[in-house]
């Protein structure tokens, strides 16, 4: 299958439901719960928490945090993006292919998608390795766009290639990094500067994700 069109957003228990908007726009983030088996479980961080829309929220103006984007194969879970969340939109034409450095973990060494009694994909020792980005957009929310144009948003899309055989084992953990390279500016002339700083999207209740499916 290789109409990108085609894909969909796939269900994953009621958890994940309006997962899209849950990065921090007033409703609770979504965790992937490890459970080892290559398709998470999902648990919710509380409202008060860092990642939650409570008072202990990051408030500084500029990157707020990232998530995995996955999408769920013949070949198990890959992961195919990340969306970078912002406090204000973006503007798209301060984005180039190279304002971000993007990596992903590898999956624990043994671990196959679909096998019983697999280790967590998300046990490595490995370093993230690099993966280029392919596409850059602005989005309302933390979601590959099929037609990978920007929209108004706080999101910043950057969408990794897409593996053409849909069958070959994913080699991918969700647990991913993120650095902002380049300086980027908001819709309203504000302009956030390049930072050293490597984001990531694990945290106490599990990494940030989002997943959706391929109809076969």
């Amino acid at each position: 299958m290789t109409d990108i069109s085609r894909r969909n957003f796939v269900t994953v228990g009621a958890a994940f439901a309006g997962v899209a908007s849950a990065m921090g726009s007033g409703v609770q983030a979504v965790h992937a719960a490890g459970g080892g088996n290559g398709f998470m479980a999902a648990s919710a961080g509380g409202p008060d928490g860092p990642d939650g829309p409570g008072p202990n929220r990051h408030k500084a103006p500029g990157l707020q945090g990232i998530c995995a984007l996955c999408e769920v194969t013949g070949g198990g879970e890959k992961v195919y993006g990340i969306a970078a969340e912002y406090d204000a939109a973006i503007d798209p034409a301060s984005l180039t292919h190279d304002t971000y450095t993007t990596s992903v973990f590898p999956a624990a060494q043994g671990f196959f998608a679909g096998m019983p009694h697999e280790p967590d994909k998300n046990d490595t020792t490995a370093a993230p390795k690099p993966r280029p980005v392919v596409a850059i957009y602005t989005s309302d929310g933390p979601a590959i766009r099929p037609d990978r144009q920007s929209v108004t948003g706080r999101y910043v899309i950057t969408e990794f290639r897409h593996d053409p055989d849909l069958s070959v084992p994913t080699t991918d953990s969700d647990r991913v990094t993120l650095t902002q390279d380049k300086s980027v500016r908001t819709t309203g002339g504000v302009v956030y500067a390049a930072s050293k700083t490597v984001w990531s999207n694990a945290g106490r209740r599990g990494n940030r994700v989002v997943i959706r499916g391929v109809d076969a």
